[in-house]
């Protein structure tokens, strides 16, 4: 499939609007904030636009197509995790047991 340029447009504007959501709440402009996070909705519409014109001809396709992309998210969310949690405890501000948990 070809690449869209459209698509990366799209991608730039609605990472933008998050970006500027998580500003805009650091400094309690929730009404501005909640209307930004709509990035995050058109990031969901476009993961499922390009998973749904991806060619998936076995089963085995869709099991490799899966296992990349979890180890392409998860992976680096761990190791931020297990990187940033000692740190907030040695500053001051540990997480609660429960947001980890979560």
């Amino acid at each position: 499939m070809k690449r869209d340029i459209n698509f990366n447009y799209i991608r730039v504007a609605a990472m933008v609007a998050i970006v500027l959501c998580h500003y805009f709440q650091v400094y309690g402009f929730f009404g501005v904030s909640s209307w930004l996070n709509i990035g995050v909705q058109v990031f969901f519409v476009l993961s499922a636009k390009l998973i749904s014109t991806k060619k998936f001809n076995t089963k085995g396709d869709v099991l490799r197509f899966f296992k990349t992309r979890i180890l392409r998210i998860f992976i680096p969310v761990w190791i931020y995790l297990i990187c940033l949690i000692p740190v907030l405890f040695v500053v001051g501000r540990g997480p609660d047991v429960s947001a980890i948990i979560m």
